[in-house]
This record gives C-alpha cells, structure tokens and sequence, in this order.
C-alpha cells in the first residue's frame, strides 16, 4: 500500500509541533498544503502555535539595527504586528508564552512610525484571548513598558481581565482531572519602570494583584516563580495585594525553585513578604530546591556608609518556613541589617541542618552585628558536615561585629576550609566587616 507524503505529515506532526514557534510554524505551512492544514485549527482557520515569544521594545531595537529579518525584530518591522499576531492565534494550542509589550509600528496619513500603543491594544487584546489559554504551561510577562500609562488605574481594567481571564482558563482545565503535574509550571513576571534617575525605580500593584488569581488557579502546578519588581509602587493604591501576592506564591504546592528579586532595599515589598510568611507555619511544598530572595543596595548609596530603615522588618518568619524543608540545594538572602536579629540568626541553623543537599549558600547581611556570637558556630558545624562535598560554594558578606577571640573564629582563620571544587576561607573586606568565601 502507498503511503502519501501527507500521512507522513499527519502521523509525524504531533511531536514536531510542540517545539515550533510562530516563524516556524507560517514557514512550515507555506511549504506544503499538509502542513497547512495541520498549522491551523480547522474550525477558526488561526494559527496553532505552541511557542510564541514577543521581545521588549529594546530588545526587538536590537535585532532590528543588526539586520535580523525573524520574530525577534519583527515588532519594529511588520506594522501593528504584535496585535494581528494575537488576533491570529489559536489560544488554546499555545504551550509557552513570552510577552514584552513593545511599540508598535503603526500607519497613519501615508506614513509609518513607531508609537507606545501596548497599553491601549496589545495589552487588551490579549487580556480578552489568553481565557482560552488552558494548556499554558509557560508564562513570561514584561510589563516594564506598560507602567508609564497606570496613572489612575489607566492599567487596572485590562490587567485584571489578563488575570481573571487566565485564571479561569487554568482552572478549567484543573477541572478536567488533569495529573498535577499538568498546568502553568513556569511563572516569570518583571514588573519594573526605571525612572528618570537611572538610579530608582516603580512597580505596578496592580500588575501584582492580576497574578494573583494566576497564582491561586496554579497552585498545584506552579515549580518556577520569578518575579522582578522596582523600587516603589506606582500608586498607593491596593498595596495589601502585595502581601496576597507573595502569600499566593509561598502556599504553592510543587514550588521547586522561587527568586524573587527588588531592586533596592527600600523596597516596601519585603515588608510584604515578611508578613505574607506570618500566615503560614511552613511551606506547602516539599521539593523546593532554590530559594533566592535579594534586595539590593541602591546604586547611589555609597557602600561605606549603610542606609539603615527603622521600618524593615525581622527576617525571622520567612527563614522559620524553612524549618522542615529538607531538599533545598541553593540558597541566597539579601536583606537589609535591620532584618537580622538573634532569632533570624538562630533559624540559619536550623537552615544548615536541615538540608543534606545544601551546596550554595550567598548571604549578605550588609553589616549586621551578630552580637549573640553564634553565626561562626552555626558555619564552622555546618562546614565540618560538608568538607568532602563536591560543588559547595559558600559566600557570607559583610558580616559586622564577630567575635575575633571565639573558637570558631580562631579555627576559621587559621585555615582554609578546602572542599573537592575549591577553597573557602575568611577574610576582611574593604568594609572593615568580614567575608567567607571562595578564595585562591
């Protein structure tokens, strides 16, 4: 029996389409009628994409300017195209999603330019068409370009029909008895404006109360959580739902790996954190493997003098959720001194102790004293435990007010701790505080 090129096609096509992106799938179907029409869904006619990737403004001004004539650079090139590309999709195909929201190229009077439209037709577009998105798995989402235009909740509508929408469409497909491990996985949102400054930044509240639904609908599926946010809310409004973001984000049930990153330690949200981890007694989870939260120093802050905020928060709750995690591999907490105290201090032991697997540890502690004298201790066990080790890598900075006649600072001084991929000793830092890390 013959067996025509277009039952290849359709017998093959299920385990290639996953992995095509929008270019690759409109080149797939103008190479043969077969394949188009398998690109397209039957009943609409609209592209079955499993991949869609939309760069920031910036990023797609690159590809541009180096001559790149594909998806990346496309936004610059094709008029309006990010909106038709929406328009022209079959949601409930799509497997990965990377939006950025850049300008669009838009035509008017006989002329073409590039106009800040995302916020009035990206934006509500796909507000409206992500409800069909039941088989999302990846979410990746910068709003960096939108903030400019929330001034008096301008933003609020569409951002919470994007969460509403999607929520609803995630839940759905919960209801279908779906395996766990099926659903949105991956959640990575950036949520920064930069400022005229250069040197601080805004966040959207609003943005961060539209993923909460998302949160919630992904709560027994959700493994990665990225969320990047600027220095200050843009507005005063609904900031409780910060602390219900961050509470949506710790009760996740297979949370395998949380980063979430604010650029300043002046930044409100960790307050929010601190007090999100008040509602719980530990994490739901029980395979978290990385845990990174870093709230970094401004840049116009010279780092001899340390800025000290009476309003932060002890760090204590959220390190007492670790208490029974027993599968962390990487850990990273940068916070501000006034966050440390006995107690925190205390729960870094129970940190070491708790997990086998621990290999990477980086906390700066921006000159905190540790006055009960402990901190060493707690390292010097901990270091005993993983000598032979392969892979450690351990960085505590600016660590103020050690005692330099205790035991464990003597012992730590007078030799280098040497695991199987390098040495790690303690030093003074620039600062006048001390350092164990990496050394030659």
């Amino acid at each position: 029996m013959m067996i025509s090129f277009g039952d290849v096609i359709s017998e093959s096509w299920p385990s290639i389409e996953p992995f095509l992106d929008v270019e690759s799938l409109i080149s797939a179907s103008e190479s043969s009628r077969s394949l188009r029409d398998l690109a397209a869904d039957p009943a609409t006619g609209k592209l079955k994409a499993s991949v869609v990737k939309v760069d920031c403004f910036q990023r797609a001004h690159e590809a541009y300017n180096d001559g790149l004539n594909n998806w990346k650079s496309a936004p610059i090139r094709i008029p309006n195209y990010v909106p038709r590309l929406l328009n022209a999709l079959h949601f409930p195909a799509l497997r990965r999603l990377h939006m950025g929201f850049p300008r669009n190229r838009t035509e008017w009077n006989g002329a073409e330019g590039l106009v800040d439209g995302a916020h009035s037709s990206t934006l509500p577009i796909l507000a409206d068409k992500v409800g069909a998105a039941s088989n999302l798995e990846e979410l990746v989402l910068h709003v960096n370009s939108l903030l400019p235009y929330e001034e008096g909740g301008g933003l609020r509508g569409s951002l919470d029909m994007l969460g509403e929408n999607l929520a609803g469409a995630l839940l759905a497909r919960n209801n279908k008895s779906t395996p766990p491990s099926c659903g949105l996985r991956k959640l990575q949102i950036f949520n920064e404006e930069l400022l005229g400054d250069g040197l601080h930044s805004k966040f959207s509240s609003d943005f961060l109360a539209a993923m909460v639904p998302v949160l919630r609908a992904g709560v027994g599926s959700l493994e990665h959580v990225l969320a990047l946010c600027g220095d200050m809310p843009s507005s005063n409004d609904r900031l409780d739902s910060c602390k219900n973001f961050f509470s949506a984000i710790l009760h996740l049930r297979r949370l395998k790996k949380l980063q979430l990153q604010l650029k300043s330690i002046h930044s409100p949200l960790l307050n929010d954190l601190i007090d999100a981890s008040t509602t719980l007694t530990s994490f739901p989870s029980d395979c978290i493997e990385e845990l990174s939260v870093m709230a970094f120093r401004p840049r116009s802050q010279e780092p001899q003098n340390p800025i000290h905020f009476s309003h932060s928060k002890s760090i204590y709750p959220f390190l007492s959720l670790l208490y029974s995690v027993t599968t962390l591999e990487t850990f990273s907490l940068l916070v501000p001194p006034e966050c440390w105290d006995e107690e925190s201090i205390a729960e870094l032991n129970h940190l070491f102790n708790g997990s086998p697997s621990l290999t990477s540890v980086v906390i700066d502690f921006y000159g905190y004293e540790d006055a009960s004298g402990l901190l060493l201790d707690y390292l010097a066990s901990f270091l005993e435990r993983k000598e032979s080790t392969s892979g450690l890598w351990i960085n505590l900075m600016h660590m103020g007010g050690l005692d330099e006649e205790s035991n464990s600072f003597v012992a730590l001084r007078r030799y280098k701790f040497y695991g199987r991929d390098g040495g790690h000793c303690l030093c003074k830092d620039g600062l006048g505080t001390w350092q164990f890390r990496m050394c030659d």
